[in-house]
């Protein structure tokens, strides 16, 4: 119970974006924001392939924190129904 916890504590303020866009400078914003604005070319248009590429990096946590506690989780969501 307490993996499942953890790893959905730590996704839902890992991908917060709306929250952090609103109430943080620029300059002091999250990686999530970061990802979202930062990647544009001079005319202001995204450039897709860097965004991509920061998506990627910023999964890469997330997946190896799952991988860690992944025994855990599956343990707990098995004998959940037992007694």
């Amino acid at each position: 119970m307490l993996s499942a916890s953890f790893i959905i504590a730590f996704t839902w303020t890992w991908g917060d974006c709306i929250a952090p866009q609103l109430l943080l400078s620029t300059d002091r914003t999250t990686l999530t924001v970061a990802v979202m604005t930062a990647y544009v070319n001079e005319a202001g248009t995204p450039v897709p392939e860097l965004q991509a590429a920061a998506s990627v990096m910023y999964v890469v946590p997330i997946l190896l924190i799952f991988l860690i506690a992944q025994r855990g989780f599956v343990a707990g969501m098995s004998t959940s129904g037992l007694k």
